[in-house]
C-alpha cells in the first residue's frame, strides 16, 4: 500500500494523499468499463516488476507514526447511503436533464435515519417534488434518489474563492430539515395511525402525512426494521418489513397493520440443542468421511513483537471464547443426526515454543 499525491509521488508519513493498493489479490479491472479500467488501475512505480499495477481506492489516508493508515476521507464524491456507494455527480448529471432546472448539486447530509441526499436547485421555482420524482425514478435507483430537494434562487458561493459554498449547503440542508412535530400523532387518528406516526416521526424526525412516502422521506432497510420492532411492541400485531415496503405511505402501513393478525410471539422454546443450518450439516457429514481433512479450516500466524504476556494472552482467548459461544460449540450426534452442545468456557492452552 501507498500514499501518494496526485501526480502519484509518495507523500511523506503525516501528510494526506490518495490510498493505492496492489498485490496478487488485485482485480484485473472493472468488467466492460475499460475507460474506468485505466482511470483505476495504473501502472506500479515501485515494486519494479514489470506489467504490475496499483488501484487508486479514491480513499483519502494519512499514515500514522505507528505505520497505520488513518482515513480521513474521500478523493472523489463518493457516498454511502443505505449500503451503496453513490457517486453525487452521476446524480447532479441525471437531475440536470429535468427541464427546468438551471442548476443542480447534490449533498449527503446526516438524518436520523443515516446519511440521506439532499437536491439543491436553481432556480427557485424548478419542478416540484412530484415531477422530480417522476422524472428521476426510472433513472436512478431508490438509494440515488433525494430525501429532500431545496430551491434556491442561486446557489451559495464562497465570498474568498468564489466557488460554490458547499459547508454553506449543508448548513442549509440541515436547517431546513423539519421538526419532528406532533410526535403523538394525528388528534383525530385512530390508535393505530397515531402509533404509525409517533414511531416514524422519531426515527425519521418528521411527521409523516397520509401519502408521506417512507423511502422519500428518507427511509430505509435499518429504518424499517426498528419501525417493526416497535410496532409489533406497542400495537402487538404480526406486522414485518415487508408491509412497510409494500405499504409505503403512512396510509397504506395503516390499512396493512389494522389488517394484521394478532402477534402470537416469536414461538421460541428452551431447552432444545441448537440446530444446525443445511451447510453446517454439509460439513458434519463432509467431516464424517474424511475426519483428518481440513480443508475449511484457517490458519492464521501473528508476528509479536517484544516481551510474550503468556498469562494475559490466554486471558485475552478466554474473553474471545466466552463472548462468542460458537466456538465453544461441539457436535455430537443421535441415531446419525448431528446437534450443537455449547461447552463451559475453560482457559485457552497457550502452548510456548523456545
Amino acid at each position: 500500500m501507498y500514499v501518494v499525491d496526485a501526480e502519484l509521488r509518495p507523500v511523506p508519513p503525516g501528510q494526506t494523499g490518495e490510498l493505492l493498493v496492489g498485490g496478487p489479490g488485485l482485480a484485473d479491472g472493472y468488467l466492460d468499463r475499460p475507460g474506468l479500467t485505466a482511470e483505476r488501475f495504473v501502472p506500479d512505480p515501485f515494486s519494479g516488476l514489470p506489467g504490475e499495477r496499483l488501484y487508486r481506492t479514491g480513499d483519502l489516508v494519512t499514515q500514522a507514526p505507528d505505520g497505520r493508515f488513518v482515513y480521513l476521507g474521500r478523493a472523489d464524491r463518493q457516498v454511502k447511503i443505505r449500503g451503496q456507494r453513490i457517486e453525487l455527480g452521476e446524480v447532479e448529471a441525471v437531475l440536470a436533464g429535468l427541464p427546468g432546472v438551471d442548476r443542480v448539486v447534490v449533498e449527503a447530509v446526516d438524518a436520523p435515519a443515516g446519511a440521506e441526499l439532499v437536491a439543491f436547485l436553481t432556480p427557485a421555482d424548478a419542478p416540484d417534488d412530484a415531477t422530480l420524482r417522476a422524472y428521476a425514478e426510472p433513472r436512478l435507483t431508490a438509494a440515488m434518489r433525494p430525501a429532500r430537494v431545496l430551491r434556491l434562487a442561486e446557489l451559495p458561493v464562497s465570498p474568498t474563492t468564489g466557488k460554490l459554498d458547499r459547508p454553506a449547503l449543508r448548513a442549509l440542508a440541515a436547517a431546513a430539515r423539519p421538526a419532528p412535530a406532533d410526535v403523538d400523532g394525528p388528534a383525530d387518528g385512530d390508535p393505530v395511525t397515531r402509533a404509525v406516526s409517533r414511531v416514524w416521526a422519531r426515527l425519521l424526525g418528521a411527521a409523516p402525512g397520509p401519502d408521506t412516502d417512507f423511502l422519500a422521506a428518507g427511509g430505509n432497510s435499518i429504518a424499517a426494521m426498528r419501525l417493526v420492532a416497535a410496532l409489533r411492541a406497542e400495537l402487538g400485531r404480526a406486522v414485518d418489513t415487508r408491509d412497510v415496503f409494500a405499504g409505503r405511505t403512512l396510509a397504506g402501513l395503516v390499512r396493512r397493520i389494522t389488517a394484521a393478525a394478532p402477534d402470537a410471539g416469536d414461538g421460541l422454546t428452551t431447552g432444545n440443542p441448537p440446530t444446525l443450518s443445511p451447510p453446517q450439516r454439509r460439513l458434519w457429514f463432509v467431516d464424517q468421511l474424511a475426519p483428518s481433512s481440513a480443508p475449511y479450516n484457517i490458519a492464521v500466524a501473528h508476528r509479536l513483537r517484544g516481551e510474550l504476556d503468556v498469562p494475559a494472552l490466554g486471558a485475552a482467548l478466554r474473553a474471545v471464547a466466552e463472548r462468542h459461544d460458537v466456538l465453544r460449540w461441539r457436535i455430537p450426534q443421535t441415531a446419525g443426526v448431528p446437534y450443537a452442545v455449547c461447552a463451559e468456557p475453560t482457559d485457552v492452552a497457550v502452548p510456548v515454543v523456545t
